[in-house]
């Protein structure tokens, strides 16, 4: 007859491996997740602008940022501080 303990420990690394290897995904898929930036407008309100149409260049808004930082062909514009 086989002995249960060797059994048991064999399915117990089994599980703890599974376990370890799920937790692994979840954390690379956590941390690719927020490298990730697909939102363009994102990227310009993290530099202190807002996507317009058109920048009037005068009065609250002081320059573009330029076309790159937003969706739709819209410009990203830096208000005045």
């Amino acid at each position: 007859m086989k002995n249960k303990k060797a059994v048991s420990l064999s399915m117990n690394t089994v599980i703890i491996a599974a376990l370890s290897i799920i937790v692994l995904f979840v954390l690379i898929y956590l941390l690719l997740g927020s490298v990730k930036d697909t939102d363009s407008a994102t990227l310009c309100t993290r530099k202190g602008g807002v996507c317009m149409d058109n920048c009037p260049l005068s009065g609250v808004y002081s320059k573009s940022l330029g076309t790159e930082l937003c969706d739709n062909n819209q410009e990203c514009c830096v208000p005045n501080v």
